[in-house]
């Protein structure tokens, strides 16, 4: 593999995509900086590196991991840079909508819908629960690289946590002017 991806990753919808083979398996496609194919991993299914509604994508680029959420097979599945499988994270009625990785804490953070409550779960680097975020409905799940876990709900506004998950502020509103909302994700 390339250097080049390691460089690249910045831009993740980008660089690491999502998509649907003609034999209606899914794979995970990996390009360089420029954008070109590199190799993809993954096929349909329930198992071990496989994926039936892949949702969600983080790059670690201190351990060189690839992070999938995977919304119909209930996981969070964790691959080294080439793809190989190395852990999934799951918890009970747990569907994962969004993924994100905190590098200065060196976490793992997913949006997921849960059987009676949605929530931020935050884990260790190696998929231990360390606790979560249910102030919201999440949707969508980022982290700004200062300090903050950003949450975004299907109501339209954005909320901000700081590290340890306790609630700072929200911004925005369902609409279409200045400080509203009717985006999915963040």
């Amino acid at each position: 593999m390339s250097a080049r991806l390691l460089l690249s990753v910045a831009v993740l919808i980008a660089v690491i995509a999502v998509s649907s083979m003609p034999s209606n398996a899914y794979a995970v496609s990996v390009a360089g900086d420029e954008y070109v194919f590199d190799f993809s991993f993954g096929s349909y299914g329930s198992g071990n590196g496989q994926f039936n509604v892949p949702n969600g994508v983080a790059y670690d680029h201190k351990n060189n991991r690839i992070i999938i959420t995977d919304g119909r097979n209930e996981n969070v599945q964790v691959f080294d840079k080439d793809g190989n499988f190395l852990f999934s994270i799951s918890e009970s009625g747990f569907s994962p909508t969004a993924v994100a990785y905190d590098h200065n804490h060196h976490r793992i953070l997913v949006a997921a819908w849960t059987l009676g409550e949605d929530k931020i779960y935050v884990y260790d680097n190696d998929g231990t629960l360390l606790f979560t975020i249910s102030e919201l409905t999440p949707n969508g799940v980022a982290y700004d690289h200062k300090r903050d876990i950003v949450g975004s709900q299907f109501n339209s506004n954005v909320k901000i946590f700081d590290k340890d998950g306790r609630y700072i502020t929200g911004v925005g509103t369902y609409g279409s002017d200045n400080g509203q909302f009717r985006g999915y994700g963040v």
